[in-house]
C-alpha cells in the first residue's frame, strides 16, 4: 500500500472513512484491473494482460455488525447489483 501526503496508509484511510458510512460498501480496484458495467446490469472483472499479478484483483469492502472490516472477493462476472 502507499502512504498519502498526510502520512497515513491509504488502506487505513479509506476503512476509517467505511467506519464513518457503515452501511456503504467500499469497491477496491488495483492499477492492473478494471471493472466492465454492461448494459444489461452484468459486470465483469478485466485484468490487463500484461498484469505482473496472475489475477485481477478487485475486493468489497464493508463495515461488519462488530465493526471490523469485513474483505469480500467477487467472483469474476455477475450481476452489478450483487456488488453494491
Amino acid at each position: 500500500d502507499r502512504v498519502q501526503s498526510n502520512g497515513v496508509l491509504r488502506a487505513d484511510d479509506f476503512e476509517q472513512l467505511l467506519r464513518r458510512h457503515p452501511t456503504e460498501r467500499g469497491i477496491c480496484i488495483d492499477d492492473w484491473t478494471a471493472l466492465e458495467i454492461h448494459p444489461d446490469g452484468s459486470y465483469r472483472v478485466f485484468a490487463a494482460p500484461d498484469a505482473p499479478k496472475p489475477k485481477a484483483n478487485l475486493l468489497i469492502k464493508e463495515v461488519a455488525e462488530d465493526e471490523s472490516i469485513r474483505v469480500l472477493t467477487p467472483p469474476a462476472e455477475g450481476r452489478l447489483s450483487d456488488l453494491l
